[in-house]
């Protein structure tokens, strides 16, 4: 699992930040990843060295 970072812009140039929960899978067509968990926008460190159920615990 790892934590994804989605960035959306709009028209007026603005962009909004959204992160994700995603696991990785494997189907038969190949890997693919799933999202577990809508986080919304988090103000985590780039490499926080945290483990994650550490670093999730705190929000």
């Amino acid at each position: 699992m790892f934590i994804r970072e989605k960035i959306k812009k709009v028209n007026g140039g603005k962009s909004y930040i959204q992160h994700q929960l995603i696991e990785s899978i494997r189907t038969p067509s190949g890997p693919r990843q799933q999202i577990v968990l809508n986080l919304g926008q988090l103000s985590l460190p780039r490499r926080s060295g945290r483990p994650l159920p550490i670093a999730l615990k705190d929000f």
